[in-house]
């Protein structure tokens, strides 16, 4: 099963109580398309947000009005490690301003139309990945949002609406990176199920991209692991065939000593011997 992290977003439960949550309908939606969610919080520790992260086959950054670090950091991952993610309206804004909230735009046009399913229309660019997913150059969305961006020079944008608010935006030489200022999972026509069915086939690619990539590493580190180990066995092989060479060496050697202190004993013997026969002649 493909796992999905998607950022929880700042509620109130029905206690008034501070809590993290995702919208119903884009729960459903994920887990319509094979994907389970995975709903991730605030942690004050980076290290354990890109543990996370890890454990997971995309990302989704949805709507809502406050956005943490954590956003930041999922970004920020997903760019470098390739990871398929989808901004919506808010997690669109998220992704498109960067590093510079000024970027944020508050209250700055009026696209908020909560009693309409199609608000107004936007266009398409044909160069867009976007574009390719949907097949069309103008579709009709929704619209929730009163706040827009000015868009980081690193990102595309890929949709307008007919007054020129950025709609969509995208980053190029990445499988899946695409941000949408609509909210499709309310939307349940031909474009949502098109642009979810994409995202889940990059989120199954990097899967099994990433396991295969971990089968390798895995292997790379076993082999490792076993040559290390044999050259442990070879090491202490050789240690005792060189123990054992030296100890010989030294027994050879007090032999031949042995053998020396033989013979000048048989010298000396010999030597004596003569000496009594020379004495036995001479009498």
């Amino acid at each position: 099963m493909i796992r999905v992290a998607v950022i929880g977003r700042l509620d109130k439960d029905i206690q008034d109580v501070d809590c993290y949550l995702i919208r119903e309908s884009l729960q459903k939606l994920l887990i319509k398309n094979g994907m389970i969610p995975v709903i991730l919080t605030p942690i004050d520790s980076k290290r354990k947000i890109l543990s996370l992260l890890k454990t997971c086959d995309g990302i989704v950054l949805p709507g809502g009005d406050t956005w943490t670090h954590l956003d930041e950091v999922a970004v920020d991952f997903a760019l470098q490690k390739k990871v398929p993610i989808l901004g919506i309206c808010l997690g669109m804004q998220v992704m498109g301003i960067g590093k510079d909230p000024e970027k944020f735009l508050k209250n700055q046009v009026f696209h908020h139309k909560t009693s309409k399913v199609y608000a107004h229309r936007i266009k398409l660019d044909k160069n867009s990945h976007l574009y390719q997913i949907l097949g069309k150059s103008t579709i009709f969305v929704n619209s929730r949002h009163k706040d827009t961006i000015l868009v980081d020079k690193k990102w595309k944008v890929s949709a307008r609406s007919l007054d020129g608010v950025v709609e969509a935006i995208e980053f190029s030489n990445h499988p899946f990176c695409i941000g949408v200022q609509w909210h499709p999972e309310d939307i349940f026509d031909r474009n949502t199920k098109k642009l979810f069915r994409a995202f889940q086939k990059a989120c199954k690619k990097y899967k099994k991209s990433y396991n295969r990539w971990y089968r390798l590493e895995r292997r790379k580190i076993v082999g490792k692991g076993t040559r290390i180990v044999i050259s442990a066995f070879a090491l202490v092989f050789l240690g005792k065939i060189t123990y054992r060479l030296i100890k010989d060496k030294r027994e050879i050697s007090y032999l031949e000593r042995e053998l020396d202190a033989t013979g000048d004993e048989i010298a000396k013997v010999r030597l004596e011997q003569k000496r009594l026969k020379k004495e036995l002649a001479q009498k």
